[in-house]
C-alpha cells in the first residue's frame, strides 16, 4: 500500500515532492527497523538509557539528512518544467 504525502501518516519533513516523500518514508522505515534491532541488542547487553536515546536521535537525524539529500538531487537539480 502506498500513501501520498499527508499530515497524518509518515515521517514529517519539508518534502515538496511526492517522490522525495516516498523515498524518505522507505528509508525511514528501514532506519526504524535497524534502530529497533540496535536497541534490543544494547538493552540485552545492559547499556544505559542514554545509548538508546542516542540510537533513536541518530537514526532520526540520518533520515532527515537523507531526505534533504534526495530533495537536492531530485528537485533542485531537475530541469525546469515548461
Amino acid at each position: 500500500m502506498t500513501y501520498i504525502g499527508n499530515q497524518v501518516v509518515g515521517i514529517k519533513g519539508q518534502a515538496a515532492d511526492d517522490e522525495v516523500w516516498l523515498r524518505t518514508q522507505r528509508f525511514g522505515g528501514r532506519a526504524l527497523i535497524i534502530s529497533g534491532a540496535l536497541i534490543a541488542i544494547t538493552a540485552a547487553a545492559g547499556f544505559n538509557l542514554g545509548s538508546l536515546r542516542t540510537i533513536l536521535i541518530g537514526m532520526g537525524a540520518i533520515t532527515m539528512l537523507y531526505s534533504w539529500w534526495v530533495y537536492r538531487r531530485l528537485v533542485l537539480r531537475a530541469p525546469p518544467s515548461r
